[in-house]
């Protein structure tokens, strides 16, 4: 059954979608209830019934946005039917996005970096980077600094390509502190990278929803010691984040449990943040005043993630 799968995805890749349907099809008939076989069906049914409208726009830039659209619309219902993320998904994200791509950058060489329009040079990005094209979407980002300053949601995509092309460090460093002002953005669909991709996968099991996954994310990294490395940051900069801490602290929470979560996650986030840093060169008043608002908050976790960092030091010497 395998070899048909693999087979089928193929397919899918290559954009032969009713060739698929044909073996999803064949599978489906000796086992109708596999969850894989009936969301390789959807898949490879939805892009056969838009193929023809798919072929019918203008190549380059329309043609680009239009596979976009659809795949967010297919994305979209893909996920209300709770279909598994498997396989075939991946293979139909290599497919239509790694075309739009192609079909974007076509329409951007005809137009140019002015004409062509923002919206459109970052979505390229975007879809770069998720179909797997690191180094392509890591020249543009840099590129684009010529021309505007890149959405907050963009260092993730940074951070993302640096980890593809072997720069595991600086990767860590960046998702720190992009998750520190910016928790809620984290493209969770197009992040492959580790540790990031296995910590969501954790967080995300033990949480009701993605918005408050999204925002334990950066405590449970911090906790786990799985980002150790963090940018440099001015005593100004730490008591601009002590500041926050305490407008956060005298925020009016009422009884919103998902906002007290928020509150609370980003405020161990800065006080964390400001223990790490200067290496303990921090005024021993500041000190004791951020590890107080930690132990009210959480009273074991930075006796956790000391404990995580032991364990972790003796393991790399051995």
């Amino acid at each position: 059954m395998q070899e048909q799968i693999d087979e089928a995805n193929l397919h899918l890749k290559e954009g032969e979608f009713e060739k698929a349907k044909g073996i999803f099809s064949e599978l489906l008939d000796i086992n109708p209830s596999n969850p894989d076989y009936i969301s390789g069906f959807y898949i490879s049914g939805f892009w056969d019934n838009r193929l023809d409208k798919i072929l019918l726009s203008s190549e380059g830039k329309d043609r680009g946005l239009l596979l976009n659209q659809l795949f967010e619309n297919f994305e979209a219902e893909y996920k209300n039917r709770k279909y598994p993320f498997n396989s075939s998904f991946d293979s139909i994200v290599y497919c239509i996005i790694g075309e739009s791509c192609s079909q974007l950058r076509i329409g951007f060489q005809k137009e140019g970096a002015h004409n062509f329009g923002k919206e459109n040079f970052l979505l390229l990005i975007k879809n770069l980077v998720r179909s797997g094209d690191y180094k392509n979407s890591f020249e543009l980002i840099d590129y684009s600094k010529k021309f505007f300053e890149l959405p907050p949601e963009y260092y993730f995509y940074k951070a993302e390509c640096y980890y593809h092309l072997k720069e595991e460090k600086k990767s860590r460093i960046l998702f720190r502190s992009t998750l520190l002002q910016y928790p809620e953005l984290f493209p969770f669909e197009t992040v492959k990278s580790e540790p990031m991709s296995t910590a969501w996968l954790e967080v995300s099991l033990n949480q009701p929803s993605e918005n408050n996954a999204k925002e334990v994310l950066p405590i449970f990294c911090l906790e786990r010691n799985i980002l150790p490395e963090m940018a440099e940051y001015s005593k100004t900069e730490i008591n601009i984040m002590y500041q926050e801490v305490q407008r956060l602290i005298s925020s009016t929470l009422k009884d919103d449990q998902d906002l007290k979560l928020k509150v609370h996650c980003r405020i161990l986030q800065y006080c964390i943040t400001i223990l790490d840093s200067f290496h303990g060169q921090l005024s021993s008043d500041l000190t004791r005043k951020v590890r107080e608002i930690i132990q009210s908050l959480d009273s074991g976790l930075l006796e956790r993630r000391e404990l995580i960092k032991r364990q972790s030091t003796a393991s790399t010497s051995l």
